[in-house]
């Protein structure tokens, strides 16, 4: 059945002046997806250090996902030590007040990402960790955004309906995008897939990406699911 043929059914009649058209109906969102931006989380002088680093040779993906620092634990850096501390404490914030997890952060590996012109970076996530992130810094006008990804169930991948071009809710978008803006901060679970996309302008775009899980423990004991920590993050 044809999409022209569909609308002409007596289904798609009822649906058309449905009761959420009518707005006699409520549609709640639940269990939305938290993202964590502040703007100005850092002054220019604390990134002074990620400048002139050196960076892993060009290798076969390198126009898939970019350039990366050399050093994947950057913020343990005594020269970066500032900069650490600044960040964990949005790292905590997001966790205890957003998330509503309980005890201290730390950060676990950090690496700063180049995108030169022409350079994308993948739709990805991060494992074996609870909280991802991105700084931005020496960044043109135009640097790419953030996109996110919405997590798709495997039975997506079998059964797909079919959608109506002309009805636009956000329950139908599969991503969605963030303007970075240099010293912006942008802080998300884990498991949440980004990307980005083609670096189109003449400029290389600049980030310093991390992960962090919880410094002493996962789980409580009394729940039975304590895990503690056992890794030195001053390492």
């Amino acid at each position: 059945m044809t999409e022209e043929e569909f609308k002409e059914t007596p289904q798609y009649k009822q649906l058309s002046g449905a009761s959420v058209e009518q707005g006699t109906a409520e549609v709640i969102a639940i269990f939305p997806t938290p993202v964590y931006v502040q703007q100005n989380a850092i002054e220019d002088d604390d990134v002074k250090n990620l400048r002139d680093i050196d960076l892993l040779p060009e290798h076969d993906f390198t126009a898939n996902y970019g350039y990366q620092s050399a050093n994947n634990s950057i913020l343990n850096l005594p020269e970066n030590s500032k900069l650490r501390e600044k960040i964990k404490y949005y790292i905590n914030d997001f966790a205890n007040n957003a998330l509503g997890f309980a005890g201290e952060y730390e950060i676990t590996q950090s690496w700063v990402s180049i995108k030169k012109p022409f350079q994308m970076h993948y739709p990805h996530i991060h494992p074996n960790s609870i909280i991802s992130g991105v700084l931005y810094f020496d960044n043109a006008d135009r640097a790419e955004s953030i996109v996110f990804h919405k997590n798709i169930d495997a039975t997506d991948y079998i059964m797909r309906p079919a959608l109506n071009h002309t009805i636009d809710t956000v329950f139908k978008h599969t991503e969605t995008s963030l303007a970075v803006k240099n010293h912006m901060l942008v802080l998300f679970p884990s498991y949440l897939k980004h990307g980005v996309m083609i670096n189109q302008s003449e400029v290389n775009r600049y980030s310093l990406a991390f992960n962090a899980v919880p410094k002493y423990q996962l789980g409580l004991q009394n729940d039975l699911t304590q895990l503690e920590m056992p890794g030195n993050f001053d390492k």
